[in-house]
């Protein structure tokens, strides 16, 4: 097994080790009771991916292991747009982790083996995955400090997406000062700001921080 793919345990940061009842977002198990919220998660894919989700089912935590390693802050579901099941992915990243494409790759071949027992038919319409990163993903690019680095792939010159491949998006809550790297909506830089800090009083406006701080609370007071 190649070691280049990052293992995600509960708490792999030392910043999100915290007393009980100060947990943050950045603590493996809050993470998957706040991201498994469906109204949370449309809300998060619309802002983050531009999905206008009609419905989330089976919204659930990726329980198995995966090439080897269990994935401890993984939440994955089936969403509906425009009455088509496509699949999203969206896990919790705390520390630097190489290979976040090729992670990706393995994540969609997960997702391919299971619906492709039923035959071709029934594999989803498209795959979304998502990494929420406590750092910059691409800090080694010339250019890098980006809220948010995107990756999907067309046929060249269309705007036909190649088939059997994924959309990826990967969120940096080390963004950097520069108003360029600013490029999410706002509602998303409160959250990723909320990810980074842990802070239950900083001012927010958005409806994605607040649902996310709301979340928080509700993942302490159930984990006492």
């Amino acid at each position: 097994m190649s070691q280049t793919i990052p293992q995600n345990g509960e708490n792999l940061n030392p910043a999100a080790e915290h007393p009980a009842g100060t947990e943050t977002l950045l603590n493996g198990r809050v993470f998957r009771l706040v991201f498994q919220n469906p109204d949370f998660l449309k809300r998060f894919l619309l802002q983050v991916m531009d999905l206008s989700v009609e419905e989330v089912r089976y919204c659930t935590v990726m329980d198995e292991k995966l090439i080897g390693i269990e994935r401890a802050a993984l939440v994955q579901a089936e969403i509906y747009m425009d009455g088509k099941r496509s699949f999203a992915m969206v896990e919790l990243l705390p520390e630097p982790a190489p290979a976040l494409p090729k992670l990706a790759r393995f994540l969609q071949g997960h997702v391919d083996r299971f619906y492709g027992r039923e035959g071709e038919d029934n594999l989803p319409e498209d795959i979304y995955i998502v990494f929420l990163c406590d750092f910059d993903p691409c800090a080694a690019s010339e250019k890098h400090g980006f809220a948010r680095y995107t990756m999907s792939s067309h046929f060249e010159g269309t705007d036909i997406p190649a088939p059997d491949l994924y959309h990826l998006r990967m969120l940096n809550t080390r963004y950097g000062p520069d108003p360029e790297c600013m490029n999410v909506p706002e509602e998303v830089r409160e959250l990723l700001d909320y990810v980074r800090t842990g802070d239950d009083a900083m001012p927010v406006q958005g409806a994605l921080a607040r649902m996310a701080m709301a979340g928080v609370q509700a993942a302490r007071a159930s984990m006492e």
